[in-house]
């Protein structure tokens, strides 16, 4: 799973830090307790009913620290109550977690560590109900994966004859014509199974926060549900850089000894990035609207195609913020450029 972002944590005091490290066969515990030398452990097999009361034995203000998982969501929830604060953090960052001797019960110390010296990547969690439709969208960008995959290597079948796909030449070998074959099920499998998730993600079209970015131009329902079920609640972006950063919109400048070596990308959602490009290109290539003006006036200006289109993704992505938190619908108006 991927992670999401990826904001410094600001240094709290809490009265003990509990690491866990959950698996399908094991879990550990380890608690720092301010004023206790030792460190206190819980291992067993997995029971979140054991985990819970084990951690409400301990008195006074509690961080529970856990690292992104496939589970981690539901861990979330089960425990967000017992704690004071609870946190997610970023496996990718997590450089202290690789070194010397690896255990369950070592992983959850240096867990507590972590959460002891503030140095972590947080990853964002909520109770939000329409957190569950990650999974949904998950599973729906896997099989728009397998059929361009499938269609690719069909087309790889034509191509090994010197044929066109496309055309729908007729295929010489036997062999070929059998994996055409197999192949052309396994497409129409797979539409069909793209078709019965659109049709669920139409259920949610109930949900304000859906219906009100469905009114942007170049967002339709599908990108919708994949803002809203993403992003969750804008506030948790300080400001617009950080927004651009996670939709994969900005890149960090490299700078040292006062040379500069170019820029690199962000760690970014690529479903964020891949929503707004398309929104961009389908508002620039639609009817007359704003952003189409923006760009055209960007583009006279002699800005490059590309920059401008990269503009006119970057507003999108603000606008879909503003609609989240006022929970408006989308009204046009002149961007300056």
């Amino acid at each position: 799973m991927e992670t999401e972002r990826i904001e410094s944590m600001e240094t709290e005091q809490y009265e003990h830090y509990i690491g866990l490290d959950w698996a399908q066969m094991n879990m550990a515990a380890a608690v720092l307790s301010k004023g206790f030398k030792k460190v206190r452990y819980l291992e067993d097999v997995p029971n979140i009913e054991k985990l819970k009361k084990f951690i409400k034995s301990f008195s006074g203000t509690k961080m529970l620290v856990i690292e992104e998982t496939t589970s981690t969501q539901w861990l979330f929830i089960a425990l967000i109550d017992c704690v004071d604060k609870l946190v997610v953090c970023d496996p990718y960052r997590n450089r202290l977690m690789t070194h010397g001797a690896k255990t369950d019960r070592i992983d959850s110390l240096k867990l507590a560590q972590l959460g002891l010296r503030g140095d972590m990547n947080i990853v964002y969690h909520s109770t939000a109900g329409i957190m569950n439709l990650r999974k949904l969208v998950s599973a729906y960008e896997d099989v728009v994966r397998a059929i361009v995959r499938a269609k690719n290597q069909m087309s790889a079948v034509y191509r090994g004859e010197c044929k066109s796909y496309q055309k729908k030449d007729a295929l010489y070998y036997e062999e070929n014509i059998f994996v055409e074959s197999k192949k052309k099920k396994e497409i129409e499998f797979l539409e069909e199974q793209k078709k019965d998730y659109e049709k669920k993600f139409k259920v949610y079209m109930k949900k304000t926060s859906i219906r009100n970015l469905m009114t942007i131009p170049g967002i339709g329902l599908i990108n919708a549900v994949k803002i809203a079920c993403t992003i969750i609640d804008p506030r948790r972006f300080k400001d617009k850089s950080k927004l651009f950063g996670y939709c994969g919109l900005a890149k960090h400048i490299k700078i040292s000894g006062g040379r500069s070596y170019g820029k690199k990308n962000t760690r970014y959602s690529r479903i964020m990035k891949c929503v707004f490009k398309t929104a961009a290109m389908a508002a620039i290539n639609a009817d007359k609207n704003e952003f189409k003006t923006y760009y055209e006036s960007m583009v006279s200006a002699g800005v490059h195609e590309h920059s401008a289109r990269n503009a006119v993704a970057r507003k999108i992505a603000v606008i879909a913020m503003a609609i989240m938190k006022k929970g408006q619908k989308y009204i046009e108006k002149q961007i300056a450029a």
